[in-house]
């Protein structure tokens, strides 16, 4: 069982196809009752959004 569940973007720069873009990673992370963090999940968007 989770307490809380956070979600956040990290935007980076990778290199794809001989070109350089720009792309979000989602993360989603959790802390349980007994005040352990997980992360749940880590997921590259297919272009960065500004």
């Amino acid at each position: 069982m989770y307490a809380f569940l956070f979600t956040g973007t990290i935007n980076c720069t990778v290199r794809q196809n001989g070109q350089v873009l720009k792309k979000a990673a989602y993360v989603v992370i959790s802390t349980g009752v007994e005040s352990k963090n997980d992360v749940l999940g880590v997921w590259m968007g297919e272009k960065y959004c500004t």
